[in-house]
């Protein structure tokens, strides 16, 4: 999977914060990113992403490029399915 270059988000010529970042959702052309550990969120084109993001997805962002971390993702994933099977119990 190749990298992409992340354009400018919406509202402002900040930068992506590097680190880990959850897509969160879509909204029309772009996909909501939400900073797995500042909670900050920024918007980015949908074509600014790595070919196959879906929503729940990690992606790490380093130098202004994001990435799929799909080990991450997993563990991500099945951390909430834990969670989720013990408000069940």
């Amino acid at each position: 999977m190749g990298v992409r270059r992340v354009d400018e988000p919406i509202g402002g010529a900040r930068e992506l914060q590097d680190g880990p970042w959850v897509l969160d959702r879509f909204e029309g052309g772009f996909a909501v990113l939400e900073h797995a550990v500042s909670k900050a969120h920024a918007d980015v084109p949908r074509d600014g992403l790595p070919e196959g993001a879906r929503e729940g997805d990690v992606l790490t962002a380093s130098g202004g490029r994001l990435t799929l971390d799909a080990a991450e993702t997993r563990d991500r994933a099945e951390r909430i399915r834990k969670k989720f099977e013990g408000l069940l119990e």
